[in-house]
Order: C-alpha cells, then sequence, then structure tokens
C-alpha cells in the first residue's frame, strides 16, 4: 500500500492493496474446416467443395469476475491516465463474439 495525500487529488481507495491477479484464458480464434472428396465434388459438377466456420473470443476465463475482461478496449477519454483514475481502467466495452460461416466452391 502507498500513503497518498489527498489534497493531491488522489482517491485514497485505490492503491496498490487492491491489486489482482489478472491471469486470464481465452478462446480467441477457434476455426474447423471440412474439404469435401473428390467423387462427392463431381457428383455435384463442381472442381472442390469446402465448408469451413470460425469463432473469434468464444469464451474467457478468470477467476474473479470482478476483474472483468483483462484486454477491453477503454472508453474513448477514459483511458486511465489521469490522477484520479490512477491507471485503473472503468466502464469498458466487452470484446465481441464473431461467428462465421463460410463455403469455398470451386466450379
Amino acid at each position: 500500500a502507498q500513503i497518498r495525500d489527498t489534497r493531491a487529488g488522489y482517491v485514497t481507495n485505490v492503491d496498490s492493496h487492491w491489486i489482482k491477479d489478472g491471469s486470464f484464458i481465452r478462446g480467441k480464434n477457434i476455426a474447423l474446416g471440412y474439404k469435401f472428396t473428390e467423387s462427392a465434388t463431381s457428383r455435384l459438377k463442381m472442381n472442390k467443395l469446402r465448408v469451413y466456420a470460425s469463432v473469434q473470443n468464444l469464451f474467457l476465463i478468470v477467476d474473479d469476475e470482478l476483474i472483468g475482461d483483462p484486454e477491453v478496449t477503454p472508453i474513448r477519454g477514459n483511458n486511465g491516465n489521469n490522477a484520479f483514475s490512477q491507471g485503473m481502467m472503468w466502464h469498458e466495452y466487452p470484446k465481441p463474439t464473431i461467428y462465421m460461416l463460410g463455403f469455398q466452391i470451386g466450379l
């Protein structure tokens, strides 16, 4: 913990005493694809057929839910670099989960 002068505008309840372990596991990019055999594609009158799916930011595992997402994008103007926030991030946007499905077809 650090001793801070409240006259300087520092918030006294935000100090190193409140630091927590920020370890996490994220399913950031997961992709799965299947390429059809030549016999299957020839019956469909195609040279090539591939189906694929991917997911970004599928899951996040943290020990303490209060920590939230350690890779968040801060709201504009709230980057945690002023004297009152003292390096802490507040009210961040979570990372979106993005699903993608695709087909690669060769005629």
